[in-house]
């Protein structure tokens, strides 16, 4: 399997459109297209948005093997990011006094909202850069 195999099959584990991608990245949906078909290789840093964003191991996209990288999804979105990890806000979130009658988060409701704290953090960080 290639690189953009693996990241294709990555991204619809995740249930995400090339679109989709392309917009929490900061990228152009034809970008991921030939990221996906092995037309272009993506960059150091694209890379590793792109297993963040799968929370995937960096080691896995790269080479179809599992290495020492955490798998669990739990690091920090970037090296350089300040603050909490997407699972510390969830687990937050679960901490919030619901109202009365209303369940907790369900496992499509957490991975929804995981995935909507990564698109506003990357946002922000796109901002910041310009």
């Amino acid at each position: 399997m290639t690189l953009g195999q693996r990241l294709k099959e990555a991204r619809k584990k995740k249930r995400l459109t090339q679109s989709d991608v392309a917009q929490t990245l900061g990228i152009d949906f034809t970008t991921v297209s030939k990221h996906e078909n092995d037309k272009y290789e993506p960059d150091v840093e694209t890379l590793k948005a792109y297993a963040e964003l799968y929370e995937e191991e960096l080691s896995y996209l790269l080479t179809g093997e599992y290495g020492k990288d955490d798998k669990s999804g739990t690091q920090a979105l970037d090296s350089n990011q300040k603050g909490y990890t997407v699972e510390d806000i969830l687990e937050m979130a679960d901490k919030i006094p619901m109202k009365e009658g209303l369940p907790p988060l369900s496992k499509d409701a957490a991975d929804e909202l995981r995935m909507l704290v990564k698109m506003w953090m990357r946002s922000q960080e796109n901002q910041e850069q310009k």
